[in-house]
């Protein structure tokens, strides 16, 4: 019994490190992210209750693997990894955004048609969008803000807005 306890013991402290965000602090900027990412888009929020850990979005501006005006909901995490939270998406909110799909069993959970979303794992992967402005660490160590037009036509891979 003992042996059995150590090795689960063990075991957790081995995988641990796997379970928790091993992003290292602040990751890569949103351009190398982006990137690797198999959906990224702009869009607003238009429902924020789906529970604490969710939001359906409307695609306004599809940069990759989305539709424009396409609805999905995106999960944030909890509050451990606070830059996969979606406290702050409040309904109305514009948000740039660098996802990965959600695990089938979630969205067959929830039982309705929406792609559903979670944020890619490290680095950039949220940019905000205030007054016409995109801030976050766009493609260096620097936070800055860039207006939503030049951020289009330099990383939104010719779709217009």
């Amino acid at each position: 019994m003992f042996n059995r306890f150590c090795g689960v013991v063990l075991g957790l402290a081995v995988a641990l490190p796997a379970w928790a965000d091993t992003c290292d602090k602040g990751g890569a900027p949103f351009a190398v992210v982006a990137a690797s990412s198999p959906t990224v888009v702009r869009a607003q929020v238009v429902r924020q209750n789906l529970g604490p850990l969710a939001v359906e979005l409307e695609v306004i501006t599809p940069i990759k693997g989305a539709r424009w005006l396409e609805r999905i909901v995106l999960w944030g995490s909890t509050a451990r990894d606070r830059a996969a939270s979606v406290e702050d998406f409040e309904e109305g909110s514009v948000w740039v955004l660098a996802l990965d799909e959600a695990v089938p069993s979630l969205t067959a959970a929830k039982g309705d048609k929406l792609r559903h979303f979670v944020f890619t794992r490290c680095g950039e992967r949220v940019l905000a969008e205030r007054r016409g402005m995109v801030i976050g660490r766009l493609d260096s160590a620097e936070r800055r803000e860039m207006p939503v037009k030049e951020f289009l036509a330099r990383f939104g891979q010719g779709v217009k807005q």
